[in-house]
C-alpha cells in the first residue's frame, strides 16, 4: 500500500509540473505572438491559477493538479479562439499536450506475482539438492535440461524464424511438431508472439518497440511484461498484416485454444513424465521438469531481447542496436547473431557464418534433408560484405571522430527513425531488395553449418 500511495504522489507531482510547463510554454507562444488582448488573457489565468493554488490547503494535492489542469485547458482554448495566428498556435499546443517522451506505464501486479512465484524455485530447487530423500534423480535433471532446449527450438525455429519471418517453409507435421514446442515453452500463442515480434522489427527502437532497449536493460529483458503495453505498440500492432498466420489452420487452433494446451504441455505432461517412467516423486519433478525449465527457457529468450541489443559487436549495421553476441547465441539457440539478424530478417539461418554453433539452423537443414522443410531464404556472401563495407560497425570505428560509442545513430551523431535505415529489410516485407537464385546445400553434420551439393535452398543477392 505504502508503495502505491508513494507512486501515486510522484505521478501527481510529475502531472503538476508537466502542467506548469504546458502554461508557461502556452504564454511564451502569446507573448512572442500574440497581441495586446491575447497577453492580458494568459496573465489573468495565471493570476487565477495562483489565487486558486494559494488556497487551497498542503494536503489536498489531487486537487491542486485537477485546478491547474483545468485552467491550463481553459487557457489553451482561449488562446487557439482569439490568437491573431490561430493555425500555428494550435499546432504548437496539440504538439505540447501530445507529448509521450514521458510514458509511465500501469504495473500490471499479477505478472510480477507470478514472476516472484516462478523465481521462487531456486531456493525450493537447491533444498531438493540438499535432502537426500527427496533429491531428484539425474534422469529427472537430464529431462528437465532436454525439455528446456526442445521447448526452446519451437521458439527459434517455429514461431521465430519460420512463423514471424517466413523464412523458410514447412510441411503439416513439421508445423504441428514446431506448435506442440512453443506450446511447452509458454510464451504465449505463435499468434500472439509473432504480431510482437514484427512489431519489435518494424518500429525496433521506439515507443511502438514491446521491449525497447533504450528505456533500459530491465525493461527489455522482461520489464515490459510487468507493465501495460505503451499506447503506440498497441496502435502499431493493428497496423502489422497477419493475414498469413490467419490463414494457417495450425496456429489459429493453438491460439483459440492456447490456455488448454499450455496447461498440458506446458505443466501438466513435463511434469509427470518422470513420474510415469522412473517414479519421481510428483513434487521434486514439478519443481524441475516445470519451474526450473520454464524459468530458463524464459529467460534465454529475453536474453535476445535485452543483452542481444545491448552488449557486442555491430559489423553489418552501426546503426541499429541489434548486436552480435557470443554469450546469447549458446543461450539463445543460435539468435545471438542479431545484428546480423536485424539487418537480414529473411535470412533462415539468422547468421553468416557456418562455422558457429547454431542449433535452430541444423534442425531446419536436418527437417531439409528430410523433405520437411524448403525454400530456406539465404543471403549470399558478395551482398553481405558490401553491406558490411557500406554501413557496418568496423568502417565506422575507422573514420570516427573519436566518440566512444555510436549506438543508435549516424556519423553525425543523429538518432535515426526504423524508415532511414537503409536497405533494412522488416518482417512485414514479402521478399528481400535482391535478385533471387538457387543453390545446392546439404548439411554435413547435425552440429556443422558446413555444406556439400544437395537438396536446394533460396539464396538472394543485392
Amino acid at each position: 500500500i505504502r508503495l502505491r500511495m508513494s507512486i501515486k504522489l510522484i505521478k501527481i507531482r510529475r502531472e503538476e509540473e508537466e502542467a506548469k510547463q504546458q502554461q508557461k510554454q502556452q504564454q511564451q507562444q502569446v507573448l512572442k505572438n500574440g497581441d495586446a488582448q491575447d497577453v492580458a488573457k494568459v496573465v489573468a489565468a495565471e493570476n487565477s491559477i495562483k489565487t486558486d493554488t494559494a488556497a487551497l490547503p498542503d494536503t489536498t494535492k489531487p486537487t491542486t493538479t485537477s485546478t491547474t489542469k483545468a485552467t491550463t485547458t481553459t487557457t489553451i482554448t482561449t488562446i487557439e479562439t482569439t490568437s491573431s495566428t490561430p493555425t500555428a498556435t494550435t499546432e504548437k499546443a496539440s504538439t505540447t499536450t501530445s507529448s509521450d517522451d514521458h510514458y509511465e506505464a500501469p504495473i500490471v501486479w499479477k505478472n510480477i506475482f507470478l514472476f516472484i512465484v516462478l523465481h521462487s524455485c531456486i531456493p525450493a530447487a537447491l533444498s531438493l539438492l540438499a535432502d537426500p530423500e527427496r533429491r531428484p534423480q539425474w534422469r529427472t535433471i537430464a529431462w528437465a535440461i532436454a525439455g528446456m532446449y526442445i521447448s526452446g527450438l519451437g521458439v527459434t525455429g517455429g514461431a521465430h524464424r519460420l512463423w514471424s519471418h517466413k523464412a523458410y517453409k514447412a510441411k503439416l507435421p513439421v508445423q504441428i511438431l514446431l506448435m506442440l514446442l512453443q506450446t511447452m515453452a509458454g510464451q504465449n500463442s505463435v499468434y500472439t508472439w509473432c504480431r510482437d515480434h514484427r512489431v519489435h522489427h518494424k518500429f525496433s527502437e521506439t515507443h511502438a518497440d514491446p521491449h525497447n532497449i533504450k528505456r533500459g536493460f530491465f525493461f527489455a529483458h522482461m520489464g515490459w511484461l510487468c507493465c501495460r503495453k505503451h499506447p503506440e505498440v498497441r496502435e502499431k500492432g493493428k497496423l502489422i498484416d497477419m493475414t498469413d498466420l490467419e490463414a494457417n489452420p495450425v496456429v489459429m487452433f493453438q491460439h483459440r485454444h492456447f490456455w488448454w494446451l499450455a496447461i498440458l504441455f506446458t505443466v501438466y505432461l513435463p511434469t509427470m513424465v518422470p513420474v510415469w517412467l522412473w517414479q519421481e516423486q510428483v513434487w521434486t519433478s514439478f519443481i524441475f521438469s516445470f519451474m526450473i525449465r520454464y524459468l530458463f527457457t524464459l529467460h534465454g529468450t529475453w536474453l535476445v531481447n535485452s543483452a542481444a541489443h545491448y552488449h557486442g559487436t555491430r559489423p553489418y549495421d552501426k546503426h541499429m542496436e541489434a548486436r552480435e553476441s557470443p554469450w546469447v547465441i549458446m543461450f539463445g539457440l543460435g539468435e545471438g547473431f542479431h545484428n546480423y539478424h536485424h539487418t537480414f530478417p529473411f535470412d533462415y539461418s539468422t547468421s553468416e557464418f557456418g562455422k558457429y554453433f547454431n542449433v535452430t539452423t541444423a534442425l531446419i537443414d536436418m527437417f531439409a534433408a528430410m523433405g520437411l522443410a524448403y525454400d530456406r531464404r539465404k543471403m549470399d556472401k558478395k551482398s553481405i560484405e558490401l553491406r558490411q563495407i557500406r554501413t557496418g560497425e568496423q568502417l565506422a570505428k575507422s573514420t570516427s571522430t573519436g566518440s566512444k560509442s555510436n549506438r543508435g545513430t549516424d556519423n553525425d551523431g543523429k538518432l535515426l527513425e526504423p524508415d532511414e535505415r537503409e536497405t533494412m529489410m522488416t518482417a512485414d516485407d514479402d521478399e528481400p531488395r535482391g535478385e533471387l537464385k538457387q543453390v545446392s546445400r546439404k548439411l554435413v553434420s547435425p552440429f556443422s553449418l558446413d555444406y556439400i551439393s544437395g537438396p536446394t535452398s533460396l539464396q538472394y543477392t543485392m
